[in-house]
């Protein structure tokens, strides 16, 4: 079929453009995804993804989950993660917590624009300092 769910995306991402490049669905996986707060729920916002991190550091082909806020606008919240495979990163986007994005969205605390990005890590460089 070539469509998966991804986290913070609750339609289907077309998976194709990975295979096309000779991936498969057990390749590594890198995802960015930038969001941002609505004024004036910055704080809980945080609050709400930092507590995500913790739960999602013991799901199953987790290699890394990090949560970042811009130095210069602190409503802008950007993760970067690294999945051991395309289905490790499906499974995620399955789980419970995941729902705190539409919650997020729903009451207003986060713009629904959620911009997301799929990687393909590219060999290069000291592995231990890379995604």
């Amino acid at each position: 079929m070539g469509l998966a769910t991804v986290p913070g995306d609750q339609t289907e991402t077309d998976v194709r453009p990975l295979r096309a490049q000779g991936g498969t669905m057990s390749d590594a996986v890198v995802v960015v995804a930038h969001m941002k707060a609505t004024e004036g729920n910055e704080a809980k916002v945080e609050q709400v993804l930092t507590e995500l991190v913790a739960t999602t550091h013991g799901e199953d082909g987790c290699e890394a989950y990090a949560l970042h806020k811009d130095l210069g606008d602190p409503s802008k919240f950007t993760f970067v993660e690294k999945w051991a495979s395309m289905d490790a990163l499906v499974v995620h986007g399955g789980q419970p917590g995941m729902s705190v994005f539409g919650d997020l969205i729903g009451d207003g605390s986060l713009e629904a624009d959620i911009a997301m990005s799929l990687l393909t890590p590219v060999d290069a460089g000291d592995p231990a300092k890379s995604l």
